[in-house]
């Protein structure tokens, strides 16, 4: 079975199963033998949740086709409809029918400009409740991650992360704060965003389900 190997310093073996595929987690110390030892023990479970994720994705493949789309954590409708120009009201985004093939570039666009408002402002909101201040908020275009932190305590977050549910968008930012005292994935870390967001393994869920496909 592939899987991705992650090296930590850590004490026990974890695995972890996604749309983008198996990762496990090991001790630095695990050797090869042990490890694989323990896939082969899991590969039930593991198989069990490849296949719930295709089942997933079958049920989710509308959105792919443009026909819906995420928006803080609510899927809404894409209308043609004869009007000037492409706006978005409570219910649907309505295209103007001659700008149809271009639905999914307007939307992005949309959607971006929504990041940029909603994102930084909800960072430095959670920066005060957890006393954690990053030098600055950058939005990126980043696919392969939500968020990032630098060395020089900058805060990247993805545009994409505006299609998930606000809870999960919150996951993510004390995510990236709590890196600013911990450039690691350590006890230390995952305690202090506990402490900041007792609900974040909950929160992160929507992500590990619906994520893969929300990318445009």
């Amino acid at each position: 079975m592939d899987y991705e190997l992650i090296k930590e310093r850590r004490k026990t073996l974890s695995i972890h199963v996604s749309a983008e595929g198996v990762i496990v987690k090991a001790p630095i110390y695990a050797t090869s033998s042990e490890i694989n030892q323990f896939v082969k023990m899991k590969e039930g479970w593991i198989l069990k949740k490849l296949d719930e994720l295709r089942e997933r994705k079958e049920r989710t493949s509308h959105l792919i086709n443009n026909e819906l789309f995420f928006y803080l954590g609510e899927n809404y409708k894409l209308i043609p409809r004869n009007q000037p120009m492409a706006v978005f009201f409570d219910d649907a985004f309505y295209v103007k029918e001659d700008l149809w093939p271009l639905r999914k570039d307007l939307v992005k666009r949309w959607l971006f400009r929504r990041a940029q408002e909603y994102l930084p402002k909800r960072t430095y909101e959670w920066a005060e409740k957890c006393s954690l201040y990053p030098k600055k908020v950058k939005i990126s275009k980043a696919v392969s991650r939500w968020g990032s932190c630098s060395t020089k305590k900058s805060i990247n977050l993805s545009w994409r992360l505006i299609m998930a549910p606000p809870s999960s968008v919150d996951a993510v930012i004390v995510h990236e704060l709590a890196h600013l005292r911990h450039l690691n994935h350590s006890r230390h870390f995952y305690s202090l965003v506990e402490s900041c967001l007792p609900s974040y393994k909950k929160d992160e869920k929507w992500l590990d389900e619906f994520g893969v496909w929300i990318k445009f």
